[in-house]
């Protein structure tokens, strides 16, 4: 028994501390782990942004490491490559959304806000508020914050298939670090944000961990935890949404995207309003668009943007056209968010709709 515990104490455990050493200097040199940004609570506007001013790093995905992107967080705690200016020399626009507008997977140059920016700089400031986990009743919360700022004339909202379900509080009890609707029979609330001190901003470990290139590289590249959960789950997703809840819940649909329509519409007199609705990207791949369970989501935006009085842009038509043009999808093999050319096909999109 002596012996045995001298062999780990002498032979195994340096062999695996060597090993440790040996596998982060090569997930930091020659595959470069995940590396991003990570989300602070602003206290005082109760949203989510990024920390600190000034940080930057790459976000890599696949096991390959084999896409990247270039991250930049601007004095005001957001991704971009621009730092954001409180007053104003012209018009700006607005662009809010999640991971999609957050866009870890290129550089934050190659955005789509990024490149409308680089086509209409010269009459427009354009501002971009994007993190990952927002959904549409956030976006009505960022919208406050940046009206308070920022004051911008224009506003994009890019939607996700999935914004309408984690807007609803009664489907998502457990996620109560942004805004959300509580919906009753005779009422609607929405929720006050608030901090999740698990997170990494409050939680010595996970910063401490987080310093591993091998445990971001097991998280994040490998993807651990949604390789597991997709083991156990039965459920058909589309468009980053579960097909079932949306059948199963579309009165609640309905009714909390009339709401937040209403604030988005109530909240900004004289603004120009630009709602991207997604196309269900993998259903275009497969040539089974027309057959997709997330289109009833694009109807509905389309049913309200005209009530609304909002300009529409859904990009199911024109990227089906596009796609079976030129055969090239809209994002890489290693991730399911757009890659340059998908961000590229929607900024392109977005300057058809004319800019004075």
């Amino acid at each position: 028994m002596r012996q045995f515990v001298k062999n780990i104490l002498i032979i195994s455990i340096p062999t695996l501390i060597v090993l440790f050493v040996l596998l982060e200097i090569f997930f930091r040199v020659a595959v470069p782990a995940n590396d991003w940004p990570y989300a602070c609570f602003d206290q005082s506007e109760r949203i989510f942004k990024f920390c600190p001013p000034g940080d930057e790093g790459t976000a890599t995905f696949g096991w390959l490491a084999s896409q990247r992107g270039r991250w930049r967080v601007n004095n005001h705690g957001w991704v971009s490559p621009i730092d954001y200016d409180t007053s104003k020399s012209k018009p700006r626009i607005a662009v809010f959304g999640d991971s999609y507008i957050e866009a870890q997977q290129v550089d934050c140059d190659k955005s789509f806000p990024s490149v409308l920016r680089s086509e209409i700089g010269d009459r427009y400031d354009v501002y971009s508020f994007g993190v990952s986990g927002a959904s549409l009743s956030e976006y009505v919360n960022m919208n406050r914050y940046v009206n308070r700022t920022f004051a911008p004339d224009v506003l994009i909202f890019n939607l996700r298939h999935n914004d309408f379900l984690e807007s609803i509080y009664e489907l998502n009890r457990g996620d109560t670090i942004m805004m959300m609707l509580d919906i009753t029979d005779d009422s609607i609330t929405e929720t006050r944000p608030r901090p999740d001190y698990s997170f990494t901003e409050f939680n010595w470990k996970k910063r401490l961990l987080r310093k591993s290139a091998v445990v971001r590289y097991l998280i994040y590249n490998l993807r651990i935890k949604l390789v597991i959960q997709n083991l156990y789950s039965r459920d058909t997703y589309s468009g980053n949404v579960s097909v079932t809840n949306v059948e199963r819940h579309r009165e609640l649909i309905v009714t909390a995207t009339e709401y937040l329509f209403d604030r988005i519409k109530a909240e900004n007199p004289g603004r120009r309003i630009i709602v991207v609705m997604p196309a269900p990207r993998h259903a275009i791949y497969d040539g089974t668009v027309t057959e997709s369970k997330v289109l009833f989501l694009n109807d509905l935006v389309a049913e309200l943007s005209i009530e609304y009085g909002f300009e529409h842009l859904d990009l199911t038509e024109s990227m089906t056209r596009d796609y079976e043009a030129n055969g090239i999808e809209f994002n890489s093999p290693w991730d399911a968010h757009w890659d340059e050319y998908g961000h590229d096909f929607v900024a392109r999109q977005v300057l058809s709709l004319g800019w004075p």
